[in-house]
């Protein structure tokens, strides 16, 4: 670049102007200094008392002064002060895109294309977990998250299957925490209620899962409830899938909805509960378009 184009160029996060390898960005600085040639006057590089005039908070300018102007050394060498008064730059609007400090004006698609492809994927904290307690790969999310957000076969199962995977549902022990409960033990069997005992591991729900199991004959544990059957894609595993997904929903609904009613959560209310809407749900099932065998679910229903 000659002299011209580096008195234009501006100087915060811009990879040309680094110190210890990175770009640099004063926040007190831009409102006056934001181009090269704004560090420079007729006598060549600002001084630090020049600079402390301009810019908003004077606390740290001795430091941030010292960084600028090494990141600026062969910089200032090369530059002639009177040539900065020469220079006229329409002001735009700058952002920082990866580490890059450019304007959006008449940026093509391929310039936000390739942000978006270097933005790097932070994995959700449970991912994290799951990987520890049941060795789920990194490869297999792409099918856990089709079989149970992309495949459910309502809107309301997927959002709570989202919610369930990443523990975004309310229980005792979150309550407690939050100091909206005296306790964070279960009622019945007066051990910490976490999601997998509100859900699976309470007494109260223990006949259900147990007539899943037999009316699916599949061992329903907690893992299956959670990220489901996601080695196979077919028919079976889907309906399997919205299934336990569709009891799990209902066992959560129904205690919270106790709770906020004062109404006693028994084994027997909730089976009833089940029941009532399960029926319901299979009926809706058979008269829709999925072409679903629903021969487990009228087992169950039997079973209960």
């Amino acid at each position: 670049m000659n002299n011209n184009e580096i008195l234009q160029e501006p100087i915060w996060n811009n990879k040309h102007f680094l110190f210890n390898g990175k770009t640099i960005y004063f926040k007190n600085w831009i409102k006056n200094i934001k181009y090269v040639k704004d560090l420079f006057n007729d006598s060549g590089f600002k001084t630090i008392d020049e600079i402390s005039k301009e810019i908003c908070k004077k606390a740290n300018v001795l430091c941030e002064y010292k960084i600028v102007k090494s990141a600026f050394k062969y910089i200032r060498e090369k530059i002639h002060g009177y040539e900065s008064k020469f220079i006229n730059i329409k002001d735009k609007r700058y952002f920082n895109f990866t580490n890059k400090y450019c304007t959006v004006e008449k940026q093509k698609r391929k310039f936000f294309y390739e942000i978006l492809l270097s933005k790097l994927f932070i994995s959700p904290k449970h991912h994290n977990l799951y990987h520890k307690e049941y060795n789920v790969s990194k490869e297999m999310w792409k099918h856990i998250y089709q079989q149970k957000i992309k495949l459910a076969l309502d809107r309301i199962i997927a959002e709570f299957n989202y919610k369930l995977m990443h523990n975004l549902l309310s229980c005792k022990k979150y309550m407690f925490k939050w100091k909206k409960e005296s306790s964070d033990k279960c009622s019945l069997c007066l051990e910490t209620e976490d999601m997998r005992h509100l859900i699976y591991e309470c007494k109260n729900v223990s006949l259900v899962w147990n007539m899943v199991s037999l009316a699916c004959k599949v061992n329903i544990q907690w893992k299956s409830i959670v990220i489901g059957f996601y080695f196979e894609c077919n028919q079976s595993t889907r309906l399997l899938n919205n299934f336990i997904s569709f009891i799990a929903l209902k066992i959560y609904k129904y205690k919270m909805f106790c709770r906020l009613s004062n109404l006693e959560e028994t084994e027997y209310s909730i089976s009833n509960h089940v029941k009532k809407c399960t029926v319901l749900w299979c009926k809706v099932i058979k008269y829709s378009n999925y072409a679903l065998k629903t021969n487990a679910i009228e087992h169950f229903i039997k079973l209960l």
